[in-house]
């Protein structure tokens, strides 16, 4: 548990970044996921803790109470896929010194959204210390971190290995606008001012009166899709052209459904994309294909539009979309969260990539 280092807890892989792993600690939520190499020395297969005479431990802040950890751990556990000891790999030979000097080009982890690994240079070395400043990015996302850390890597490590290297920013981007824009993989626009993401809005449609009954009637709801939008790195986009206008009107529950199943059929990889959704006892169940079986998985009970609205934002940031690929309203201009001002044309160039 990084919040816990003297605890080991049981994980789940959620998300694959070519050689990096997004693992969340079973019986924790989605807030408290992290990313480690698949050669990384906190990462174990089932039964490393006992074999060394260790006991798994709840994460700090398990959900449920304490009490009930060895049958959430027994349930957890029965039945469950586990990754096998031959796929984890030693990690490499520390360095013997700092060979670091200022200037010099990287690739790194950004340490305030680890998801993403940005071109960065040496501002400044100390001893076993080096200075990680992010090409384009004002100094509040740089930091210190010592020359043998798993988090930086050398000029053309993502090329190589498959994971989305985010380009270099523009110095007039501010801070709070530069997460938004970095997901998009594109640079911000000029004067776009504070992208900081507002609750995504998800309109209810007004059901009509009833005024010979006292029965409730569902809460239904009408989502769009602004294919235009920044699709990111785990959808195809010529999928995500063909996407439906809107879902809905519908209730909570089909709208949630058709959206997120949407996204699951639109995937490059279906194991990635389900391999994020959150799990949870509503009535929704996605389902997805890979490695010739089809699985299943039970969405959170969602019955309010700001817990849909709430949903949705999370896994679009997840997935590394803009905001608005699913919003309560059609775009009929260029969106105002994604520098991507021209959305076919990004598609093309992605198509010739």
């Amino acid at each position: 548990d990084p919040r816990n280092l003297t605890s080991t807890c049981i994980a789940t892989v959620v998300g694959v970044l070519g050689p990096r792993l997004r693992l969340r600690l079973d019986g924790s939520d989605n807030k408290n996921d992290f990313w480690r190499l698949v050669d990384s020395n906190e990462i174990h297969p089932i039964g490393h803790c006992e074999k060394n005479g260790g006991m798994l431990q709840p994460p700090l802040g398990f959900r449920m109470n304490a009490s009930s950890w060895p049958m959430f751990l027994l349930k957890t556990l029965n039945g469950a896929e586990m990754a096998p000891a031959k796929i984890f790999k030693k990690e490499p030979p520390t360095p013997r010194s700092n060979m670091f000097q200022v200037g010099m080009k990287l690739e790194a982890v950004d340490k305030k959204n680890p998801q993403l690994i940005c071109a960065a240079t040496v501002g400044a070395e100390k001893g076993e210390m080096i200075h990680v400043t992010f090409d384009g990015w004002r100094g509040a996302f740089d930091y210190w971190c010592r020359y043998d850390s798993r988090d930086i890597f050398p000029v053309g490590w993502c090329a190589k290995s498959g994971h989305p290297l985010q380009p270099p920013g523009q110095k007039i981007a501010s801070g709070a606008s530069r997460f938004k824009t970095r997901v998009c993989g594109l640079p911000p626009t000029p004067g776009a001012g504070d992208l900081s993401p507002p609750p995504m809005p998800v309109t209810p449609t007004p059901a009509d009166p009833v005024s010979s009954t006292t029965q409730k009637q569902p809460v239904t709801t009408t989502l769009y899709v602004n294919p235009g939008c920044w699709c990111g790195p785990y959808l195809d986009p010529r999928k995500v052209s063909q996407l439906p206008l809107q879902f809905g009107p519908a209730t909570m529950s089909r709208v949630l459904r058709e959206s997120v199943q949407s996204l699951v059929h639109c995937a490059l990889d279906e194991k990635q994309i389900f391999g994020i959704l959150r799990q949870g006892d509503g009535k929704v169940i996605i389902t997805a294909t890979f490695e010739g079986k089809t699985v299943t998985v039970r969405l959170p009970l969602i019955e309010k539009p700001e817990e849909l609205s709430s949903f949705l934002e999370i896994l679009l940031e997840e997935l590394m979309c803009c905001e608005q690929l699913f919003s309560s309203q059609i775009l009929n201009s260029p969106c105002t969260k994604c520098p991507n001002a021209n959305g076919s044309l990004v598609k093309a160039e992605m198509s010739e990539a």
